[in-house]
């Protein structure tokens, strides 16, 4: 008998190990840098993820980026849009966002945001221009103001031979729209 009750709470036990784990993961949130290729000299859109969003009410985070990138952009996505969205004056290199809110809660899954930037001519084809996450222990917290622990995974941007970029015609023209709105804001920046 002592036999079949062991058996049992094994069973038991197993069932109930599966049932907790994906529990578990659902409280980890994961922020990702996805990886992207262009060619020299071209501009290239870098989507920033949240996978197992727990519920977020602020976050500060910091990109720092290869030399042989510039950041012209950055677009806020769909997940953390309950939350007042702001970035810096000024892109520099690292460049820090904050999202905040005093009474919402962003809990979904996906894009936070994109980073938008040119990579230089000078740049070598197949080398690997690093984007990375920076950020702090408290820099991401919950509606009750306590830290949300999130892991960060970087990533990068891989620089292709003329011939082995992405050249079909939405990417082009979404480029080459970017590019002139790009050109037309820092003219009239400039102008006053």
């Amino acid at each position: 008998m002592s036999k079949k009750l062991f058996v049992v709470v094994m069973i038991m036990g197993i069932l109930l190990s599966q049932m907790c784990f994906p529990a578990l993961a659902a409280f980890s949130p994961t922020i990702s840098v996805k990886e992207a290729s262009c060619a020299l000299g071209d501009i290239v859109e870098v989507d920033v993820v949240i996978e197992d969003n727990s519920g977020i009410s602020g976050a500060s985070l910091a990109f720092a980026y290869h030399e042989d990138l510039t950041l012209l952009e950055i677009r806020n996505g769909d997940a953390f849009g309950e939350l007042a969205f702001t970035t810096p004056g000024k892109l520099s290199n690292p460049c820090k966002v904050l999202w905040d809110s005093l009474n919402e809660t962003a809990n979904n899954d996906g894009k936070i945001l994109t980073l938008v930037f040119k990579v230089s001519n000078d740049a070598v084809t197949g080398d690997k221009l690093f984007v990375n996450i920076l950020h702090s222990p408290n820099d991401i917290y919950d509606s009750k103001l306590e830290s949300v622990n999130v892991s960060c995974v970087n990533g990068h941007v891989s620089v292709l031979g003329n011939s082995d970029a992405d050249t079909s015609s939405s990417n082009t023209f979404r480029a080459l729209i970017i590019k002139w709105f790009t050109i037309i804001k820092n003219f009239f920046i400039n102008l006053f």
